[in-house]
């Protein structure tokens, strides 16, 4: 019986496309979260700034319990203004973990 190896993956540079795809992609990614955060502001009559990391404003689940209950109202009976910081300094902690 003979086993069957992955051939090895040769390491190379990024070509100057590759580079410029991966540029398109993450301005394309920038202009999603805007678009998202400007929806977000619309809709909940928020300020978000357009700048804000959406991942951050959208950490503690509060934000997306006030649209739940916008587009479908009293879907969510409570909805905490908490501090979860040691939520969000845990998930860091995972996050690091894992790499």
């Amino acid at each position: 019986v003979m086993a069957s190896y992955a051939t090895p993956r040769i390491a190379r540079s990024k070509s100057g496309a590759d580079l410029l795809l991966d540029k398109m992609k993450q301005e394309q990614y920038r202009q999603d979260e805007r678009a998202a955060i400007e929806y977000l502001n619309t809709i909940l009559e928020m300020t978000i700034p357009l700048d804000a990391p959406l991942q951050y404003e959208l950490s503690d689940g509060v934000l997306l319990c006030n649209l739940v209950n916008k587009l479908k109202p009293g879907t969510i009976k409570q909805v905490g203004q908490k501090d979860l910081s040691f939520i969000k300094v845990k998930r860091k902690r995972i996050k690091i973990s894992c790499g």
